[in-house]
């Protein structure tokens, strides 16, 4: 079974920053380009801890904000 993540997405924000999140296949990322944050989706639930979640480099986060941009249109 696949949950839905766009309900997590919907009530959850980042850990670090408490920005708004958005999905990237089975993770979750931080909007935020400072923060940068990438939570991946174990079992169907997204593991929300910051200790637990890679930082993406500026060029990865702007590829996925920018891929996530072309999927809303």
């Amino acid at each position: 079974m696949t949950i839905d993540l766009s309900q997590y997405v919907q009530i959850l924000v980042c850990p670090s920053c408490r920005s708004n999140l958005f999905i990237d296949k089975q993770s979750v990322v931080c909007r935020s380009a400072e923060c940068r944050r990438k939570f991946l989706v174990k079992d169907d639930i997204p593991v929300m801890l910051a200790d637990d979640a890679q930082t993406l480099s500026p060029d990865e986060w702007s590829a996925l904000v920018a891929n996530q941009a072309s999927i809303a249109s």
